[in-house]
């Protein structure tokens, strides 16, 4: 918990944030079938695919678990199509199937859905403001009110501190 303040720490939270949130949230992942794509045994590189039929969510999983950057060629995948990084959405536009190409950095794995955080329902993280910090509490009223399905709530706190919004309807 000591590195939670720090670049590191607040990589490695948002890191994880990302996959539980997809976990949690993508029908893939949730009820979808796992399905072994390729093992590239020379390379050690693994690809993976979890597709939901029902749904057709999909994620796509590809591992390097050597020690030097890969770029593999024709690497099988689940479909054509436009595919978010669930780590920072980056696009990955899939024309073909095979991919023609990929690169992974070493000891990684790389991991795309076919729903954005969006159509998931994933929340967008709120960016912290240095600027302008309140001195005291206070909550504001909330807009658009009258609201379907969606408002936004604002408020300000003096310090750096977690919090517990909770709205009833």
């Amino acid at each position: 918990w000591s590195l939670r303040s720090t670049e590191r720490g607040k990589g490695h939270f948002n890191h994880y944030r990302s996959l539980i949130l997809q976990r949690k949230l993508n029908s893939a992942l949730t009820s979808g079938v796992l399905r072994t794509l390729g093992r590239y045994t020379t390379e050690r590189v693994l690809v993976w695919g979890l597709e939901d039929t029902v749904s057709n969510a999909g994620v796509m999983v590809v591992a390097n678990l050597s020690g030097v950057p890969r770029t593999m060629a024709n690497v099988p995948w689940l479909s054509s199509g436009t595919w978010y990084d669930v780590f920072d959405e980056s696009i990955l536009t899939v024309p073909t199937v095979p991919v023609p190409s990929i690169t992974i950095p070493e000891y990684t794995a790389r991991v795309f859905s076919n729903r954005n955080n969006a159509e998931l329902g994933i929340p967008t993280p709120v960016e912290r403001q240095t600027e302008g910090t309140p001195s005291t509490f206070a909550l504001h009223q909330n807009y658009p009110n009258p609201f379907n399905p969606t408002t936004t709530i604002a408020y300000s706190v003096p310090q750096t501190t977690s919090i517990s919004l909770k709205v009833y309807t």
